[in-house]
C-alpha cells in the first residue's frame, strides 16, 4: 500500500522539484525495461515447466505494475505543470494589468495638468460653454461693430 504526501515549496522551485520527479519516473521507466528484459530471458527457459511459465507470468505483472505507476506519476507532474503553467499565465496577466493601469493613472495625471483649450470663434464653442469673463461676447461684438460704423 501507498500513500501519497504533499509538501509545500516556494513557487520558484516549483520548476526544480518538477525536473526532480520526471528523473524520478525516469529511474521507473528503466525498472520497468529491466523486468520486460527479464520477461524475454524468462522465456528461453523450458516452457514445458509450469513454474517457469509462473516465473514468466510474475516478470509481466511487475513490469505492468511498474508501468502502471508509470502512468500515475506521469499524470501527478502533469497536473502539477498544468497548475504551474496556469499560474504563470495569471501572473502575466497581472503584471500587464497593472502596467495597463499605471498607464491609464499617468494618462489622467497628464491629462489634468494640461490647460484647458480656450476658444475664440463661438461656432466651437457651442452654446454649453460658460463664458466667465466679465465683458460678454455679444458686448465686445457690438463694440466692435460701433467702432467700424465710426469709420464709415
Amino acid at each position: 500500500m501507498k500513500a501519497k504526501m504533499f509538501r509545500s515549496v516556494d513557487i520558484n522551485e516549483v520548476p526544480a522539484e518538477l525536473q526532480k520527479q520526471l528523473r524520478e519516473v525516469t529511474e521507473t521507466i528503466s525498472k520497468a525495461c529491466a523486468s520486460n528484459t527479464t520477461t524475454t530471458h524468462v522465456m528461453n527457459l523450458d516452457m514445458s515447466n509450469a513454474a517457469n511459465i509462473d516465473c514468466v507470468m510474475e516478470s509481466i505483472n511487475n513490469t505492468r505494475l511498474l508501468l502502471s505507476e508509470i502512468d500515475k506519476d506521469l499524470s501527478e507532474v502533469a497536473s502539477a505543470i498544468t497548475a504551474f503553467r496556469d499560474y504563470v499565465v495569471k501572473e502575466a496577466q497581472k503584471r500587464e494589468h497593472e502596467k495597463m493601469l499605471e498607464q491609464a493613472m499617468a494618462n489622467r495625471e497628464r491629462e489634468q495638468s494640461a490647460p484647458v483649450p480656450v476658444s475664440d470663434d463661438d461656432e466651437l464653442a457651442g452654446p454649453d460653454v460658460i463664458d466667465e469673463s466679465p465683458v460678454s461676447r455679444d458686448f465686445m461684438k457690438k463694440l466692435a461693430e460701433m467702432s467700424n460704423a465710426d469709420k464709415g
